[in-house]
């Protein structure tokens, strides 16, 4: 029991029902504490520690008018129960081998199908055809095809050449990866949506289904991959409705003042 009066474990236990966790680090520590506390209505607070923290909710050097640090002020408010709690989409994803086999799992950055194999062998190109609400849309040879959230879209899909899209969007975005083909342009779709990735059944090898580049999955030739929205969200304690925005400016740099303004 601390000071306010709160129970605080610093080691995670499955059995609680927590009203608030913390996530000291960067966005990898967010995305582990994501993980634990998937399928549960916890709201986590980050406060970044790291290099990007594009998941968490600041800095932890910020500070409030040169005095007070934002990260204590924003804990104090999280304890309390008076901050902003936004809910972020997050991906259903499922795998259906050629013998059967069904993989069920999730996301909340991206799903990835990807031509490297788990163990560092080479699938070549990855020739995958995607298809939306069951309608035949694309074949891609590509490196790789990222179907990502608007919360991965600062990830590995921006990364990629995708857009960046508002946390509070509904949408998807597809980003194919060194596709060689004439089309081969990020696409935006509606939540609604289901997607499906067919990898060719006639290629040697196999490919990976990567989420949030933290967990990989062989996949077969003739496997089938199914995104879709999840029913569960994930709980970010944000600051202000402006706080993405400020986030932008300040993790890229963006010239607010432009150059005619210098003067």
């Amino acid at each position: 029991m601390n000071r306010e009066g709160a129970q605080v474990d610093e080691q995670f236990n499955e059995g609680v029902n927590y009203d608030l966790a913390i996530s000291l680090g960067g966005d990898g520590t967010f995305l582990s504490v994501a993980q634990m506390l998937f399928g549960k209505d916890t709201p986590i607070l980050g406060i970044n520690m790291g290099h990007v923290g594009f998941l968490t909710a600041m800095d932890l050097n910020a500070s409030v008018d040169g005095s007070q640090e934002c990260a204590e002020v924003l804990l104090k408010a999280a304890v309390s129960g008076n901050c902003n709690v936004q809910k972020r989409s997050t991906l259903e994803v499922t795998a259906k081998n050629p013998d059967g086999s069904v993989l069920k799992d999730w996301a909340i950055n991206e799903a990835a199908l990807e031509k490297a194999g788990v163990a560092g062998d080479r699938y070549g190109m990855l020739n995958t055809r995607l298809e939306v609400d069951g309608a035949a849309f694309s074949e891609y040879g590509c490196d790789g095809i990222i179907i990502s959230t608007p919360t991965g879209s600062t990830a590995h899909a921006y990364s990629a050449g995708g857009p960046i899209i508002w946390p509070e969007v509904e949408a998807f975005v597809v980003v194919p990866v060194a596709a060689h083909a004439l089309f081969s342009r990020p696409i935006v779709l509606g939540s609604s949506s289901v997607l499906r990735l067919h990898i060719d059944e006639t290629a040697a090898g196999f490919a990976t289904l990567m989420l949030d580049g933290r967990r990989a999955h062989r996949l077969k030739s003739g496997a089938v991959v199914e995104v879709k929205k999840s029913t569960t969200y994930i709980n970010f304690i944000e600051v202000d409705g402006a706080q993405f925005t400020s986030k932008l400016v300040s993790k890229f740099h963006l010239p607010v003042q432009g150059w005619r303004d210098a003067h």
